[in-house]
């Protein structure tokens, strides 16, 4: 469940979700732009890992699928 996926950013390494993780919780510090952390949230709520990890992600989702910024996948 941890695949890498490909960044729609270009010169960003590809996803996975600790990597995912760290740009939403702003582990470098706050120099992620808004495309990015929605380019992670993305990633994490294809691949599901939102669903097992803690309530902030998933609030973060919904309110980003809420905006529309985000989509919930079809499958």
């Amino acid at each position: 469940m941890n695949e890498m996926k490909s960044s729609k950013i270009p010169g960003h390494k590809p996803w996975d979700t600790y990597r995912a993780c760290e740009v939403v919780e702003g582990v470098y510090g706050p120099e992620h732009s808004r495309e990015e952390i929605v380019e992670a949230v993305q990633y994490l709520i294809d691949t599901r890992a939102i669903f097992s990890l803690q309530g902030m992600y998933g609030r973060l989702a919904a309110d980003l699928i809420k905006s529309g910024d985000c989509k919930v996948p079809v499958d």
